[in-house]
């Protein structure tokens, strides 16, 4: 063969790996909810979170702290899930901030983490019930264990649903009831919330793809706290790569209660192994 000729056959070859690649992964917007039976997902993020507040006059101070995160999942059986989840927050103002939850990409309802330098960690199960070509929707059952006594254990019992508009756009929803057990001087106290996630997505190209997040928290009142809302807003943009998501995401924290004061932003990649779903 001569070389030309080589040199063409090189290109050729490399142009069908990618392109075959690239169809495999496919667009964010397209993937399921749910990982295929012996398909895993790895992600580590970094997150800085930070609070302005007024000073004397018209200044204003700022404190910001850091956090990273790690998590895990796998398919168990066909629409069947577990997963874990561990953050580290790297300073004071990261542990006062909770600064690893802006490190999680995209999934900042997070419940029961403490003030702690270690997160609490969490254990998660997700059922699918319902799956169409447009529709999923299907049941989150999310433990979140203590590594210290703030607060003693925390349950999630939740519902989602992920719409897709195939090769374009999708929006998940959920539905999260969460219980917190918190040992006070005069013994446990049952903290209970509601909270609801939104997320819009969209794929402006196969590889590149962009967020809004808004996130609703309610903390229903007991004996030592008053009820109150929290909600979260953000934007996500990152892109894809082979089967790796890179993404950035600046998140607008607690704009009900405090206005704007608390921000974060984050970082993070997460890749996925194994067996390809069958579409």
């Amino acid at each position: 063969m001569t070389k030309p000729s080589l040199t063409a056959a090189v290109v050729i070859a490399a142009s069908m790996l990618a392109a075959g690649t690239a169809r495999g992964q496919g667009r964010l917007v397209d993937d399921e909810a749910v990982l295929a039976p012996l398909r895993a997902r790895v992600a580590g993020g970094y997150g800085v979170s930070w609070l302005t507040y007024p000073g004397p006059g018209q200044s204003a101070y700022a404190i910001g702290g850091t956090g990273v995160n790690a998590e895990g999942a796998i398919g168990l059986s066909r629409g069947l899930e577990v997963g874990v989840r561990f953050g580290l927050r790297l300073d004071d103002a990261g542990r006062g901030l909770r600064a690893d939850e802006v490190a999680r990409g995209f999934e900042t309802a997070t419940y029961g983490t403490g003030l702690s330098t270690i997160a609490n960690p969490e254990l998660r199960l997700r059922w699918r019930v319902v799956q169409w070509r447009w529709l999923e929707a299907g049941l989150d059952e999310r433990f979140v264990f203590p590594t210290s006594s703030a607060p003693d254990v925390t349950q999630i019992l939740g519902a989602w649903l992920s719409t897709h508009a195939p090769g374009v756009a999708r929006a998940d929803v959920g539905i999260d009831g969460v219980l917190s057990w918190q040992k006070f001087a005069t013994g446990y106290q049952l903290l209970p919330a509601f909270g609801m996630p939104v997320r819009i997505w969209v794929n402006p190209t196969r590889g590149l793809f962009a967020g809004a997040i808004v996130t609703s928290r309610y903390y229903a009142s007991t004996p030592y706290t008053t009820d109150y809302v929290q909600v979260t807003t953000g934007v996500v943009v990152g892109y894809r790569v082979g089967p790796c998501d890179a993404s950035l995401g600046a998140y607008l924290l607690d704009v009900v209660n405090s206005g704007s004061d608390r921000r974060g932003i984050g970082v993070d990649l997460a890749c996925r192994f194994g067996r390809q779903p069958h579409r």
